[in-house]
């Protein structure tokens, strides 16, 4: 005589196998990525640093720091950067085709890193697109959020395109990391702002920082 076994129906674990998997997702959005940033999805709206305008100069800190990396997790992080970097003149924009030459103004065509770090002004609040054409790796975080991550040695290439919601128009944390290794170089940051559909260079006056 056979015995009757209890089995749940086929269709209900499938639903539940969705319900754990979609949970998981959802979970896995709102954590904080690897490297310690937010996606703008999870993020939420950022609001900008309170700063008084007057006290800003044009362009973006920057500092370089030499050594033929492979990807942006090899480079220092920003404090050891801060503390060993050589600074050079500010950076006023970021649209840049180096070929063979040097790389901003570090006195190097190749084998070279930079932090650059100061503000980007929003003047507008609502949803910000980002994205970079760069070779070779290359981070950009607004505040918390990564809004812009290509991490890897790489020839040219565009990055794909992230987002950040601004609460309210203002002067918001920039920070960027980039390393050349060999061969070409590239970088060019976009934005796309609120309500328009095509991305655009940033522009040369959205750039800020606080002289040291």
């Amino acid at each position: 005589m056979r015995t009757l076994q209890n089995k749940t129906p086929r269709y209900v674990l499938v639903g539940i196998l969705s319900i754990i998997g979609m949970s998981l997702f959802f979970l896995a959005g709102c954590m904080p990525q690897k490297n310690g940033y937010q996606s703008g999805m999870a993020s939420g709206p950022g609001q900008p640093s309170v700063v008084d305008p007057s006290d800003l100069k044009p362009g973006i800190s920057v500092r370089y720091l030499y050594g033929f990396w492979r990807h942006i997790n090899e480079m220092p992080d920003a404090e050891q950067f801060a503390k060993k970097g050589k600074p050079g003149e500010p950076i006023l924009f970021i649209n840049h085709r180096f070929g063979n030459k040097q790389v901003f103004g570090s006195g190097k065509s190749r084998g070279v890193g930079v932090l650059m770090e100061g503000f980007i002004h929003l003047d507008l609040p609502g949803a910000w697109e980002f994205k970079v054409r760069s070779n070779d790796g290359i981070r950009m975080v607004i505040g918390q959020t990564l809004v812009a991550d290509d991490p890897d040695q790489h020839s040219d290439r565009f990055s794909q395109p992230m987002g950040f919601t601004a609460g309210k128009p203002g002067y918001f944390p920039l920070m960027i990391q980039y390393f050349q290794r060999k061969g070409t170089a590239t970088l060019e940051c976009y934005w796309k702002r609120p309500g328009e559909t095509d991305f655009v260079i940033i522009p040369e006056k959205a750039y800020r920082h606080i002289p040291e």
